[in-house]
């Protein structure tokens, strides 16, 4: 009976340490997010309408299919800091992110001062140079509507 009133005065005595030490915070871990943190936060929604779309790219890893220009424009907004502190797990999603914007907000060049659209006011007739591949050249013959249809042979004529 005495060894198992010491074992039971033991564990209480053990529960209780355990739980004091438990109950101290460490002062390496924080219970509070930094301010930076916060604000990136913030920042991610504020995005809006975009959250969910960018949250998704970086999850799935595609982005090019669901970032427009308009997400692109509210997500630069986010500073690189930023990105790798949402995203840890995701370190190149910013720089991604980046080159996909850079990619959607390239426009076309204007067109050169050469071509002969420019210079003339009306439709210019292609050249045979600028024929598309596809396009007959002028020697080919064949089956056209000005060439005269030739009547099938009498072999042929019995089987028709």
């Amino acid at each position: 009976m005495v060894s198992k009133s010491r074992v039971l005065l033991f564990a209480v005595c053990l529960v209780s340490l355990i739980s004091q030490g438990l109950a101290r915070t460490s002062s390496a871990i924080s219970p509070r997010p930094s301010k930076a943190l916060v604000e990136c936060y913030d920042a991610m929604f504020d995005l809006g309408f975009c959250n969910g779309e960018i949250i998704m790219a970086a999850q799935s890893g595609r982005i090019g299919f669901g970032i427009g220009p308009s997400c692109c424009k509210a997500a630069n907004k986010i500073t690189s800091g930023c990105w790798s502190m949402l995203f840890p797990l995701n370190p190149f999603f910013s720089r991604v992110l980046q080159l996909n914007c850079a990619r959607l907000s390239l426009t076309p060049p204007p067109p050169s001062t050469n071509t002969p659209l420019s210079n003339s006011k009306g439709p210019v007739a292609p050249t045979p140079d600028a024929l598309p591949m596809s396009a007959p050249s002028p020697a080919v013959e064949g089956p056209f509507m000005d060439t005269p249809m030739v009547a099938p042979s009498p072999a042929v004529r019995g089987r028709l």
